[in-house]
């Protein structure tokens, strides 16, 4: 074993000792013996660099990623701002409507397709009236159960409405 810890094979009469003077070969084995410890010393320290440099690289992508994750939340909390004006102003424009204000073609086309769906949702929600076998009251509109007579709310005669029991 030499003084860097390494072990050497060599073979007797390669080597000649007369104090600290070794042979040439003796010497290269040494040398090549350090060359080798300094080389893996060396890649040792390249790779304790690279990864440091790859963890410093990963903080900062996850830092990038946060913060461009709280960006995308303010813009989408803007748009929402937007989409609630945009709301606001088409209910504007629907009331106009109703209210048989001069509005350009358009706007008639859309609002024409808001009665449309208007028509669409009384059809259903007449439909879960249904199936929970409640009826409106046509007089003031209060909900009762299918077999009630007279509005609770009213007091307004019901029109019968036979129960079918097949759900």
């Amino acid at each position: 074993m030499d003084n860097l810890g390494l072990m050497h094979e060599i073979n007797p009469g390669e080597y000649n000792y007369s104090g600290d003077i070794y042979n040439y070969k003796s010497y290269n084995l040494l040398i090549n013996g350090g060359k080798f410890y300094m080389d893996l010393k060396n890649n040792f320290s390249k790779i304790t660099k690279s990864l440091s440099e790859s963890a410093s690289n990963v903080v900062q992508k996850s830092n990038e990623l946060i913060e461009v994750s709280v960006l995308n939340g303010e813009i989408s909390n803007e748009e929402k701002k937007k989409d609630i004006i945009y709301i606001a102003i088409g209910k504007l424009v629907y009331n106009s409507f109703i209210n048989k204000a001069e509005l350009s073609e358009k706007f008639k086309h859309k609002c024409e397709a808001i009665l449309e769906h208007d028509e669409k949702i009384k059809i259903i929600m007449e439909k879960i009236i249904n199936v929970k076998r409640i009826k409106k009251c046509p007089n003031c509109g209060a909900d009762m159960n299918i077999s009630i007579k007279f509005c609770p709310d009213c007091g307004v005669m019901q029109k019968l409405i036979e129960e079918d029991n097949t759900l």
